[in-house]
């Protein structure tokens, strides 16, 4: 848990800002068909979802930190002014063979604020090592559609895993994943 600890505290001294930032939607405005930043039906009746996620392994056989980064792309809609439902695409370094889907459930909190659950299945491994489909669910609660905190739990031969982390949504989880899964794609393996 004190892994994570520097990781909390700088997403409560940064949430004061993300959720300043957050507008309210003009009396009598029309919600937009689709956005690419996630926000309440009230302003918008789709979104996209991107979000680069990097976490520690807090209770199982493999404790620490994670080997790889776990990038999600997917789209909600909003059903009502206050929840959203979808569906995301995750998928981790290319080495691992980390890939699966997970549906999702967001609850608007307030206008820059958000609850997700995620129940979902992925699958890991290789050729070489074998491939394994894995159960998983995810919580977190993002700030200002720019950071978020998770707590994530996956079945495997070993036993189950429980881990919590920090994540870029939005713009900036688009941009580090592009630079991130770009800069995997041209630097060798050692």
């Amino acid at each position: 848990m004190l892994r994570s600890l520097p990781t909390l505290l700088a997403l409560l001294w940064l949430a004061p800002a993300a959720l300043a930032a957050q507008e309210p939607a003009p009396a009598g405005a029309r919600p937009a068909a689709f956005c690419f930043r996630p926000r309440p039906g009230d302003r918008c009746r789709a979104f996209l979802v991107t979000e680069l996620s990097r976490g520690a392994r807090e209770f199982g056989p493999y404790r620490g930190l994670e080997d790889k980064f776990q990038w999600d792309w997917g789209a909600m809609v909003n059903v009502g002014e206050r929840q959203a439902v979808g569906a995301t695409y995750v998928f981790g370094e290319p080495k691992n063979g980390h890939r699966g889907v997970s549906l999702r459930y967001r609850r608007w909190l307030g206008s820059g604020i958000a609850l997700d659950v995620a129940p979902g299945a992925i699958v890991v491994g290789n050729d070489y090592d074998g491939r394994r489909v894995r159960l998983t669910a995810h919580t977190a609660v993002t700030l200002g559609d720019v950071l978020g905190v998770f707590t994530h739990g996956e079945s495997s031969r070993d036993g189950g895993q429980l881990g919590t982390g920090a994540k870029l949504v939005s713009w900036p989880g688009l941009v580090a994943g592009l630079a991130l899964y770009s800069l995997i794609a041209i630097v060798p393996e050692t």
